[in-house]
């Protein structure tokens, strides 16, 4: 009888889902089958696998599961003996479900998106454009050495373990020969090992090495854009209060904008890149700040100056919020009172001694996208950059104006929010366009009903009180911390 027979007569006896399953004679019969079974009866899928003889197939299956269901891939992985290269290769599956979970090489972002009015496409970083990766000229015999020399262990972690080894000496090609002996299609296998790689080498090497990291991300298909972020964070200076500030913090700060520019190279990713970075450097000062203060507009550059902006703007609405009665927020009669004070906020200057860093390395929170994605001839109309870390807002080049749009985008970010009518009451006054077509966005999300009832003489304005957000704001009011984040910029 063939290993697992019983197991499968067994399912055969069950509904559909699982009877397909049984029918299957191979592994990738049984991967294409088994998230059916899997969603109509997960516990007897489970027992299924783990009364299968044959041993590849049960680790196949059980790593495979614990990449789809990432919730339960703890129990998943243990299906599998333990210590056993089996268990290990599911186990760092497991712990990254983001890398397996849906992916394949097909969904590789696009190089080529362009916002005709400047600025981020989505809360996803685009790659950086670069040659041919150094490892394009590989031959097979230079991969089977690779394999060769792996032996008896399993291909995928032995490649990964030696991947690791020459990204940490910064050699690009040794570093993508080895990822692509452990997967020559450079598919899931071939993206989590540069990721890996990239990860790594930030680490260990910080900013040292950025050059080496960024190369690695950039060719590292659908996993590039996180990889970037990752890198990001792990090799971006520490922040600092930004109501203390230390001068030599802040021009390391300006130094690394440079560095990170040029190691994505020209191009409108490079500076997409380093407007993420402002984004969630200047945010990260700002939440560490006892108060809202303009100290870091006197080094930080222009590309810097619309994060403080509406950071500061945060600062100032959370300090102010446990007493609403200093700023109520429930009106628009507020918002002029509002950009007074935030006026007066950017104009004062730290007294007393400059602060520490108060983190190691810059870990951000995440805030309610609310710009997910544009509706029609909004990317030809308002320029986009990230707010806030990851999330997108229009700007002005208008101060004034742009004191604005950073208040209602803080305000719609504070942990219990004002209510629409502080939003939509600017629809279809005599604000700037790009004041009311924000205002119209961000009230919608809070009350669609009474902005469907709005008007506004401005097509576009009136057309984000009746379409709902692509993708809704997904978080809630309050920001949530999250252990892995990191920053864009134009």
């Amino acid at each position: 009888m063939r290993p697992g027979t019983l197991a499968l007569l067994l399912l055969a006896c069950q509904s559909d889902p699982l009877d397909r399953l049984a029918a299957c004679d191979d592994l990738s019969c049984q991967q294409e089958r088994v998230p059916a079974a899997y969603e109509q009866d997960p516990e007897r899928v489970r027992v299924f696998v783990s009364a299968l003889e044959d041993q590849v197939a049960q680790a196949g299956l059980a790593t495979y599961l614990a990449g789809l269901y990432p919730d339960d891939a703890t129990a998943l992985c243990k299906l599998l003996p333990a210590g056993s290269l089996a268990h290990e290769t599911c186990d760092r599956r497991r712990k990254r479900p983001h890398l397996v979970a849906g992916q394949s090489k097909q969904e590789v972002p696009s190089q080529l998106a362009r916002r005709a009015a400047g600025g981020p496409i989505s809360s996803d970083l685009p790659l950086p454009q670069m040659g041919p990766a150094p490892w394009a000229s590989a031959t097979d015999r230079e991969l089977d050495a690779i394999r060769q020399g792996c032996g008896s262990r399993e291909l995928s972690l032995c490649t990964q373990d030696l991947a690791l080894a020459h990204a940490t000496q910064g050699s690009l090609r040794a570093t993508g020969l080895a990822c692509l002996a452990g997967d020559p299609h450079k598919d899931r296998v071939f993206a989590e090992c540069i990721f890996q790689a990239a990860e790594e080498l930030a680490a260990r090497q910080g900013a040292a090495e950025l050059d080496t990291s960024v190369g690695l991300c950039a060719r590292a298909g659908y996993a590039g854009p996180m990889c970037l972020a990752h890198v990001l964070q792990l090799t971006a200076p520490p922040p600092v209060p930004a109501d203390a500030p230390h001068p030599s913090d802040l021009l390391a700060a300006v130094a690394y904008a440079g560095q990170l520019q040029q190691a994505a190279g020209p191009g409108p990713a490079s500076d997409t890149l380093v407007d993420r970075y402002w984004s969630s450097w200047v945010q990260a000062c700002f939440e560490d700040a006892g108060s809202a203060s303009g100290d870091l507009l006197d080094i930080l550059p222009e590309a810097a100056h619309r994060h403080i902006r509406v950071s500061a703007a945060w600062r100032m609405l959370s300090d102010a919020w446990p007493h609403p009665a200093r700023i109520p927020l429930d009106s628009t009669l507020e918002l002029d009172q509002l950009v007074a004070q935030l006026e007066q906020a950017l104009e004062r200057r730290a007294e007393g001694a400059p602060a520490s860093p108060v983190r190691a390395r810059l870990t951000v929170r995440t805030y309610p996208v609310s710009w997910a994605g544009d509706g029609p001839v909004e990317a030809e109309t308002f320029p986009a950059t990230y707010c806030l870390g990851m999330s997108r807002r229009t700007l002005s080049a208008d101060p004034a104006v742009d004191l604005q749009i950073a208040l209602l985008e803080a305000a719609f970010r504070l942990p219990v929010r004002p209510g629409a009518p502080f939003f939509l009451g600017l629809v279809g006054t005599d604000r700037a366009r790009a004041v009311r077509w924000t205002a119209a966005r961000l009230g919608a999300e809070l009350d669609r009903e009474a902005a469907r009832e709005l008007r506004d003489p401005d097509p576009l304005v009136e057309r984000r009180l009746v379409t709902p957000e692509p993708g809704g704001d997904k978080t809630g009011g309050a920001p949530a911390q999250a252990d892995k984040v990191s920053p864009p910029a134009p």
